[in-house]
């Protein structure tokens, strides 16, 4: 009993029976093991100095709660001529940071910059790129390079879905997602880090999805992309708790943006869809706790993405099948 009760000590009980952390921000759900890692943060016996464990706890804690000042930073947003990425370039404008607004619609992109300078006074640089190109993302880092701009907030909010079975969507197009969800992600992620690795202050946003916590028939290789970008943005998240730069995978359910029209569904999906000001509002939040990832929106998207832990992947999978079936379609 006494080895039960320092392990359930260890791993904050309370918190995991409550499903979610005791801090956690309103507006979305946290995983339980997202709490406070358990570190021992004694001394090192060797010369009284504190070990790497205990600097990791130490650092945690500092940013844990403390909420993060954007105000006079740069913050890089993909995607931002539509959707989340909009909202995500005014929030974050709103808290006093300079944008850098990054998609390929040049003209939605210099009137989105107008609106922001007008209304909050930042400053704004328009990058058009197409991330589905094997080189964007080199050269998205070397036009930031080439301005000067000192990137401490990356969004990589750009992404797209595809409907309907793998074997009759247009393989081009699916290249095409893979490069702009998992691709420039990644790589946008690998170029901007460092510097703020280096001057111990950043924050990391990748949009995710709740499809990244099980299988999505009929949008399959989406699922799998979302998938990756949770994976990588935890990954992050558990690299730098020393280094002072935060990682958040932002993962909605379905939000009312354009994201339907583009990927080609006419089918009712569902969940009911979030709001993209509740989306990023929440993420900003979870940012603040120092979050790995957040789940914004109603309880239900919670529930949905997490029911692989209380039942079987086949069935649920099977089940996603029948929900997501294109009428008329052939399907699980």
């Amino acid at each position: 009993h006494g080895g039960f009760a320092t392990l359930r000590s260890r791993l904050g009980w309370k918190e995991l029976n409550a499903g979610t952390d005791a801090g956690a921000p309103s507006g979305g759900r946290t995983r339980p093991h997202s709490s406070t890692p358990c570190v021992d943060t004694r001394p090192s016996t060797t010369g009284g100095k504190i070990n790497n464990a205990a600097r990791g706890h130490a650092a945690f804690n500092k940013m844990a709660g403390k909420s993060y000042s954007y105000a006079g930073k740069w913050a890089l947003i993909t995607g931002a001529s539509a959707g989340l990425g909009v909202e995500f370039a005014r929030q974050l404008a709103a808290r006093g940071a300079h944008l850098i607004l990054v998609a390929r619609r040049e003209e939605r992109l210099r009137a989105l910059a107008q609106e922001l300078k007008s209304r909050y006074s930042v400053e704004s640089e328009v990058l058009v790129a197409d991330l589905s190109q094997r080189e964007s993302s080199e050269q998205v880092f070397q036009a930031v390079q080439a301005l000067h701009r000192e990137v401490r907030v990356l969004v990589n909010n750009a992404g797209f879905g595809i409907y309907g079975k793998l074997d009759e969507t247009p393989a081009a197009r699916n290249q095409e997602m893979l490069m702009v969800n998992v691709v420039a992600a990644a790589s946008l992620t690998r170029l901007f880090l460092p510097a703020m690795v280096e001057a111990r202050d950043g924050v990391i946003m990748n949009v995710s999805s709740t499809s990244a916590f099980q299988s999505v028939p009929f949008m399959a290789n989406y699922g799998a992309s979302k998938a990756f970008v949770l994976a990588l943005t935890e990954g992050v998240w558990a690299e730098n708790r020393e280094s002072g730069v935060r990682a958040l995978a932002v993962c909605p359910g379905p939000v009312e943006t354009e994201f339907f029209e583009v990927m080609g569904s006419g089918e009712p999906f569902p969940l009911r869809k979030d709001t993209a000001e509740n989306v990023v509002a929440s993420a900003l939040r979870a940012v603040d706790h120092n979050r790995n990832y957040i789940i914004p929106g109603p309880v239900l998207n919670y529930l949905m993405a997490n029911a692989t832990r209380f039942a079987p992947r086949a069935w649920v999978t099977r089940i996603t099948a029948r929900m997501l079936k294109p009428r008329g379609g052939k399907g699980g």
